[in-house]
């Protein structure tokens, strides 16, 4: 008897997504809605981020507002090192760019570094920058040891018109595939690499959102509404809810599966205790 409610314990467990040693319950590590100086000092959830510099603006973007870099040098946005720390092997960062021109522009906007990016000051760890035909064609990712190769034709977007970016990863294959980096707009895959790395050798820096490296490349994108995540997401059918959720979907149906077989336990239980007697 004690078996039997073992093993369908176990199953329930294995299910809900809490065998231990086989797979970790999916957390999102820093939400942040990048509105205000107030809101990045004070994460929704997770560590504070900081405004480097003094030539910043926040302007209207997918989610009430976001953060705009006004001048050239040092200004930017930046979140503690701490968390990338713990997404070596697999991880995703998510974010709204509201564009402010339709492409970058090759020695006058500079490639746009929308996830730290080429020539920032922290030109490491994981990178999603929209290139401008020199350094990348549309958007390209990396992690200094592995990188994506670039879209077969430049991307151009509207003004004034959002879209979601995601850098997403996992060493061991996303979501069972070979791919180890993938690279999503509005939900959809524009690039991805196969490339393997070893986690121990990522030079890991802090988060730094809204940097270009060229002069001109100031006062052209709004970043909005930075989610991270310990796990290689892969749906974005949520990316226009405000407030970011976990589980996803099919995650929960499985939660809830999971449920029904731990509460028929004692059921179960009972029905075999009753058979014996």
């Amino acid at each position: 008897m004690n078996r039997n409610l073992t093993a369908l314990t176990l199953v329930g467990l294995a299910v809900l997504g809490l065998t231990p040693g086989v797979v970790h319950a999916k957390k999102i590590l820093l939400w942040n809605t990048l509105d205000s100086p107030e809101a990045i000092a004070d994460s929704e959830k997770g560590p504070r981020g900081k405004v480097v510099g003094a030539s910043f603006a926040f302007e209207a973007a997918q989610f009430g507002n976001g953060y705009v870099r006004k001048a050239t040098g040092n200004n930017w946005v930046e979140f503690p090192r701490s968390i990338p720390e713990q997404l070596r092997s697999e991880g995703t960062v998510e974010l709204w760019i509201n564009p402010k021109v339709p492409k970058p522009v090759p020695y006058q906007y500079g490639a746009f570094g929308l996830l730290n990016g080429p020539y920032s000051p922290y030109d490491t760890g994981f990178r999603l920058y929209w290139g401008d035909g020199v350094s990348g064609n549309g958007l390209v990712a990396d992690n200094t040891i592995v990188s994506t190769p670039n879209e077969s034709r430049q991307f151009v977007a509207t003004p004034g018109v959002p879209f979601h970016v995601a850098l997403t990863w996992d060493v061991g294959g996303i979501d069972g595939s070979a791919d180890t980096i993938r690279v999503y707009r509005n939900g959809k895959v524009v690039n991805s690499t196969t490339g393997k790395w070893g986690p121990d050798d990522l030079r890991i820096a802090p988060l730094q959102l809204g940097w270009s490296p060229d002069g001109g490349g100031y006062d052209k994108f709004i970043t909005d509404q930075i989610v991270v995540r310990d796990y290689a997401k892969t749906w974005y059918g949520d990316r226009f809810d405000a407030t970011p959720t976990v589980p996803e979907p099919s995650t929960l149906g499985m939660w809830f599966a999971g449920g029904l077989l731990l509460l028929a336990a004692p059921c179960t239980r009972r029905a075999l205790a009753g058979r014996s007697g």
